[in-house]
């Protein structure tokens, strides 16, 4: 091949990379396995990261599926509600009954099970074994996407960059008094402003989900109550502070800065 030609290759596969990071959703409604009503788009809008997962189903897909499951499963307590794994036959051409026996087998619990050929995996490139992407924001975008052997670093920096790239109702729910300032945080002490309400308990989570502190049993019914914490030791990033009350559940996104 002359250099002319390794040039004019490289330009175009270049541009095929390019492209791929710049790909959106293609939105699907259609009833699970279970019989519920799905709409993409719905959830994606709500402030939801969709993670889909394409499978066969077969035993070449387990340990791929596992691994994606396993970072999904990561979020559930630091991010209850906010990263929802959606498992779908391939080609749509295996049973629920196929799917859900498959998904019980290797024990994928909380996921969504789907086989409905508008759940199309060519929206999103070449087929894979399992193929999975990972979907957010009101932008439709595609954070991820990868065939076959799933790497779960780079899996969790994706839904990371998604979940820090959404404006989420669920991340501070409607009508909330509660506010983090200053936001971001520069210097030792971050205050948390709250309403008249009884609050159990106040947990810090990095971005990876790992718990940076906690802070049990604070109850009070003053009105607007004033929670300082000392960030001095803590490593600049983005932290998702979640206040459970005695009746409902509050998480809000703030940065601490270097």
């Amino acid at each position: 091949m002359s250099l002319q030609m390794k040039h004019y290759s490289f330009i175009l596969l270049l541009l095929i990379n390019v492209s791929a990071f710049s790909q959106t959703a293609t939105n699907f409604s259609c009833n699970d396995c279970s019989g519920k009503y799905y709409d993409l788009f719905t959830h994606l809008d709500s402030g939801k990261v969709v993670v889909i997962c394409w499978v066969m189903p077969c035993a070449t897909c387990v340990l791929p599926t596992k691994t994606t499951y396993n970072v999904v499963q990561s979020y559930k307590t630091s991010h209850p509600g906010k990263v929802k794994m959606i498992i779908c036959d391939d080609f749509a051409n295996s049973s629920c009954n196929t799917i859900e026996s498959w998904v019980n087998a290797n024990v994928f619990t909380n996921t969504l099970r789907f086989s409905d050929a508008k759940i199309n995996m060519s929206h999103y490139g070449n087929f894979g074994m399992p193929k999975v992407v990972v979907l957010a924001g009101t932008g439709k975008k595609v954070y991820f996407n990868q065939n076959d052997i799933i790497n779960a670093t780079k899996l969790q920096d994706a839904i990371n960059l998604a979940g820090s790239e959404t404006s989420s109702v669920s991340e501070l729910n409607a009508g909330s008094k509660i506010s983090i300032y200053p936001n971001p945080v520069s210097g030792s002490e971050l205050t948390i402003s709250l309403p008249e309400t009884e609050i159990l308990k106040i947990s810090i989570y990095n971005i990876s989900g790992q718990l940076t502190e906690e802070i049990n049993n604070h109850s009070s019914t003053f009105a607007n109550q004033l929670i300082r914490i000392n960030t001095e030791n803590y490593i600049a990033g983005i932290y998702y502070c979640r206040i459970s009350a005695k009746d409902e559940e509050h998480s809000i996104k703030f940065i601490v800065l270097p």
